[in-house]
């Protein structure tokens, strides 16, 4: 006999949540589950917010409570030195100390709830206290104290360091954010529109959960067309890759192609269908900026 699967967790406030031993990485929800999903965020992020009210974030949460899925942060802060500001690097240390008072989840999620857009830096102590005022039990003397002198800024620092490693040699500024590595495999930024939608994200994490190994075995690769700046991206043949896995990575590989060429066409954001309109680009997409410029597509 099986053993039998532990009951789900009532909901997102009793999901358990700790700090890592690298000092840097907050997991949420039960550790043996089979599906990990590790992100990387910086609160100020746009394409951030999307993926945690609208994308796959709230797909993410659903599995979190019911033991499908563990989540881990990597919480970046490189906005405020490209856009100016320290929104960032405060909302970071604000989020450090909600985790100490068991309130990381319900703290993350308001934060996205209510995000300030990214040119403004609205993310001040005393903009950041507001936003904890609708997690109840979280403002304390302690909580507020720690938000108002950065008692955090260590693991500010260290955070947005181990951000920066996870891009390797190949981007040492880090990977962009939103990035989602899932069971040790990155989603590569040409196939975005996986986080971005969550009918899409809910079909992998689902496809993920029911067959690890075949996910462990799929290769995933971008095309690039020969000219016009439109990419196309999907996995490579694999015969152990199971249909529902491929076409919804498929379907993010044609959305993403199709938003590269409504770029072009228009001299627009590519992924401005799916992102709400912002008073300024978004600086956070680091991989996906980066290629724009290469193509030549406005931005």
């Amino acid at each position: 006999m099986p053993p039998e699967r532990p009951p789900a967790f009532s909901g997102a406030k009793d999901l358990p949540e700790k700090l890592d031993s690298d000092g840097t990485t907050i997991t949420v929800g039960d550790p043996d589950a089979k599906v990990k999903v590790h992100l990387y965020e910086d609160p100020r992020c746009p394409y951030c917010e999307q993926f945690e009210t609208s994308g796959g974030g709230p797909q993410l949460r659903k599995a979190l409570v019911d033991r499908r899925a563990t989540a881990q942060y990597t919480l970046a802060s490189f906005l405020g030195d490209r856009v100016g500001g320290s929104g960032s690097k405060k909302a970071v240390n604000a989020l450090r100390a909600a985790l100490e008072e068991g309130k990381f989840v319900e703290f993350h999620e308001m934060l996205y709830l209510y995000q300030p857009e990214e040119s403004i830096d609205g993310y001040t102590d005393a903009y950041l206290l507001k936003v904890a005022g609708e997690v109840e039990g979280l403002r304390s003397p302690a909580f507020d104290a720690a938000v108002k002198s950065m008692k955090y800024r260590a693991f500010v620092t260290a955070s947005q360091k181990a951000y920066e490693r996870a891009g390797g040699t190949a981007e040492p500024e880090g990977p962009g954010t939103p990035t989602a590595v899932i069971n040790d495999k990155r989603i590569p930024a040409e196939l975005g529109e996986v986080l971005l939608d969550g009918t899409l994200f809910t079909q992998l994490l689902q496809q993920i959960h029911t067959n690890p190994l075949e996910w462990e075995h799929t290769t995933l690769r971008a095309h690039r067309a020969s000219r016009g700046g439109a990419e196309e991206a999907r996995p490579a043949p694999d015969g152990r890759v199971r249909r529902a896995t491929a076409m919804a990575l498929e379907s993010a590989g044609r959305g993403a192609a199709a938003a590269h060429r409504r770029a072009a066409q228009r001299g627009g954001l590519p992924w401005q269908d799916a992102a709400r309109t912002r008073s300024s680009r978004p600086a956070c997409q680091g991989a996906i900026a980066e290629r724009r410029l290469e193509d030549g597509v406005s931005r």
